[in-house]
Parts: structure tokens; sequence; C-alpha cells
């Protein structure tokens, strides 16, 4: 089971980190609005609402319609505007991509730990 929960974590960073490769608009920025603790924070608990929630929802327009609200609640909760996780997407993805890498990788160490804390 938690092999499988990796699987489609993996994928769905792939999908969508290519799918907003695609939509963003660079802009350029000195630094974002989201840090980088904050930024890997959200992704991390966006990345865990996919994988824990995209089999068991049954796919109604009513739910596709709540998962951008369900999805700003991560950035929201701390403070964050739906533009200020766009620019800083933009920012991470566009002209530090590496930080955004690191961050990805930290978030799919941290996925690892929990899965093994489940293990034991």
């Amino acid at each position: 089971m938690l092999l499988f929960v990796d699987q489609v974590m993996n994928n769905y960073f792939l999908i969508i980190s290519l799918f907003l490769s695609f939509c963003s608009d660079p802009g350029k920025l000195v630094e974002p609005p989201i840090g980088v603790v904050d930024m890997k924070q959200i992704l991390k608990d966006r990345h865990w609402f996919f994988a824990s929630n995209s089999y068991s929802l049954t796919q109604t327009d009513s739910i596709y319609d709540n998962t951008d609200s369900l999805l700003s609640s991560f950035h929201t909760s701390l403070g964050y505007t739906d533009l200020d996780f766009q620019q800083s997407w933009d920012y991470y993805l566009n002209q530090n991509n590496k930080e955004l890498l690191i961050m990805y990788e930290n978030i799919l160490q941290d996925f690892q730990l929990e899965s093994d804390q489940l293990k034991n």
C-alpha cells in the first residue's frame, strides 16, 4: 500500500510540475513572496492531499470545483494569498529551479521517513 502511495505521489509531482511549467508566465522577482521553508510545507501538504484523496473521492464537478479552494487553503492558512503562491511558484520554477528541485528532494525524503515510520 505504501509503495503504491509513493508511486502515485511521484507521478503527481511530475504531472503537476509539467502542467504548471507550461502555464506559467515567468516574471522576474528578486525574491519570492513565499520563502523556501513555507513553500516546501505548502507543496508537501498539497501533494499529500492529492496522494491521499485522489482515488477515494467520487469524481464529480463539485469536487473539482472544491479542489481549488482546498489547495488554496494550504497557503492561505500560512497567511499567503493566491497571488503570493502563483508568484512564488513561477519564481521557483523559472528563476530558481535548483531550489525547487532541492525542495522536492526534501519532500520525497520526508515522505520516505513517514512511510518508514508507518511500517514500524
